[in-house]
């Protein structure tokens, strides 16, 4: 959870240091990462996995299955992702079964989605007002689920710069 602070992952990584595995939140937004009027960046030298992660609820609903991003008044409530980051698995109840952006979000460096699932957006829900730069080497979209924008449900504004592959060749699958 990351509150009106920064948080800044600048050196490389192995998988188990910063691997977000199996976190099931009640509070049904980001299963793993909840980031409100911060600014959370995940350096080039990054390699990020966030695999099987819930935002699921009875009593609400569930958004950003892996990672839940915010803005409020003062204008932050940003995320950037910069090295090799992976999403497998994740899920949540109404939007954005990988990630739910509701402030300013970059995808850049290698991004990997794979059977994520929610309603609506099963890999990325982007919502109004959200702007979300997709501007990767290498971006992946594969066997995601949902009623609506099986990868990507977007009400804000996407800016897709670079490679988008739906079936990369270059694409090595997550295996434990």
């Amino acid at each position: 959870y990351n509150e009106a602070r920064n948080l800044v992952a600048e050196d490389t990584y192995s998988n188990e240091e910063l691997l977000q595995n199996n976190i099931h939140f009640i509070q049904a937004r980001g299963g793993a990462l909840y980031n409100a009027e911060g600014n959370t960046t995940f350096g080039k030298d990054t390699n990020v996995t966030f695999k099987g992660n819930k935002a699921v609820s009875e009593k609400a609903k569930g958004y950003g299955g892996a990672v839940y991003n915010e803005v409020f008044a003062n204008d932050t409530g940003r995320v950037n992702f910069l090295g090799k980051t992976t999403f497998i698995a994740n899920e949540a109840t109404t939007g954005g079964g990988a990630v739910f952006n509701k402030g300013v979000m970059t995808l850049g460096g290698e991004t990997y989605f794979e059977g994520n699932k929610a309603p609506l957006g099963g890999a990325i829900y982007n919502d109004t007002g959200a702007q979300m730069t997709i501007s990767g080497s290498k971006v992946a979209f594969r066997n995601n689920e949902a009623d609506l924008g099986s990868n990507i449900y977007n009400l804000g504004t996407v800016t897709i710069q670079g490679v988008l592959d739906t079936m990369s060749v270059n694409y090595e699958p997550y295996t434990d």
